[in-house]
């Protein structure tokens, strides 16, 4: 199976479309970055960006 296009999704709705919301909802509950960044990396969320939620939101 081919890699999925999350072109124009925001973040929550490639996590839903992924089947990942829950498992992210997991991560960030525990602070888990590396689960959060992991996750984020999955759905295609620019590594900058991804490094910069981390930042400075959890």
């Amino acid at each position: 199976m081919g890699k999925r296009d999350y072109g124009g999704m925001t973040v929550n709705e490639r996590l839903f479309a992924s089947g990942l919301l829950d498992d992210f909802d997991r991560a960030l509950a525990k602070g888990d970055k590396a689960a959060i960044e992991d996750i984020l990396e999955q759905v295609d969320v620019d590594p900058n960006l991804a490094k910069s939620l981390l930042r400075d939101g959890c």
